[in-house]
């Protein structure tokens, strides 16, 4: 039986605490900044492709640093990083989707990141670690086919442009 309510970070923690403590940290945490300021700012001058993609290598590089404290980053080789950014990248069209379609709301960004993060780190196998990433990919590779490249939200999304306060269309 997989086990998605401990991990070695906070063993002493019950599980509804511990899985609030994920989505209000890392969750609401990262995806206040990530898409909440940062992914509204890139897509005023870019399409909102290109504003994920440039999004996701800061995204990336903020997590660099786990690759030297966390056993099962840490003992990668190159293939397994590289499939660990696309991963990522993947992931970040998905919270660009999540984020655009529900018109700026981090709400449900906020669980689906805590959540990933939760079964990522849980003490569950390797294998069902690399299904669960391979079905987060091949999700986000049916969002970006399903919704094209140029965008990844529904025509006509308002847009507010955090400078300024103003609203604008993009379609």
């Amino acid at each position: 039986m997989q086990n998605f309510e401990h991990n070695s970070e906070y063993p002493k923690l019950s599980s509804g605490v511990y899985w609030a403590a994920s989505i209000i940290f890392y969750g609401w945490g990262e995806e206040i900044g990530w898409r909440g300021v940062a992914l509204p700012y890139l897509q005023t001058d870019q399409t909102t492709l290109a504003a994920t993609v440039q999004l996701n290598l800061f995204w990336t590089l903020w997590h660099l640093p786990l690759f030297r404290f966390t056993p099962g980053l840490s003992q990668m080789g190159i293939a397994e990083v590289l499939g660990w950014y696309f991963s990522l990248l993947t992931e970040a069209i998905l919270f660009t989707w999540l984020i655009n379609s529900t018109h700026g709301s981090i709400f449900i960004a906020a669980i689906f990141h805590g959540t990933v993060d939760i079964a990522f780190v849980s003490p569950t196998s390797l294998m069902t670690k690399t299904v669960l990433g391979a079905l987060i990919a091949l999700w986000g590779i049916a969002v970006l086919c399903m919704m094209k490249p140029h965008f990844l939200f529904h025509v006509g999304k308002l847009v507010i442009v955090p400078e300024t306060n103003t609203v604008r269309t993009e379609d």
